[in-house]
């Protein structure tokens, strides 16, 4: 950070000093920090005691939709697999009749060039 100092008296001049300014002491932040310490931390979690730990129940509504979720998960991960599967069958597939279709016009080609030679 920039901080000026005075050339000298007479010019009324000041130069510009990049340096850092010069910071507390630690026993500057002991003078200023508070005497109890800070306890408004929260972390979400609300302190239950055991007896309200066990009293608190959940519905089993609330339970039957968590399992429907799991269930609806486990149904799209199985979609995408048979869909990742059939994609590669088809591929599969289609090389195989590529090279079909590449075997059978060089069977024929050689069937008819033999049939052109003259014994």
């Amino acid at each position: 950070m920039a901080y000026f100092n005075p050339k000298n008296a007479a010019s009324n001049g000041y130069t510009r000093q990049f340096a850092p300014a010069p910071s507390p002491s630690p026993e500057d932040w002991k003078e200023d920090a508070p005497e109890e310490e800070y306890d408004g931390y929260d972390d979400g979690f609300d302190e239950l005691t055991e007896e309200e730990y066990e009293e608190e129940e959940i519905p089993e509504e609330e339970i039957r939709r968590e399992k429907q979720r799991r269930f609806r998960i486990a149904a799209g991960f199985g979609d995408l697999g048979a869909t990742l599967v059939g994609v590669a069958v088809i591929l599969v597939l289609v090389y195989f009749l590529i090279s079909m279709i590449q075997f059978v016009t060089s069977d024929f080609t050689q069937n008819f060039s033999l049939w052109q030679t003259k014994f």
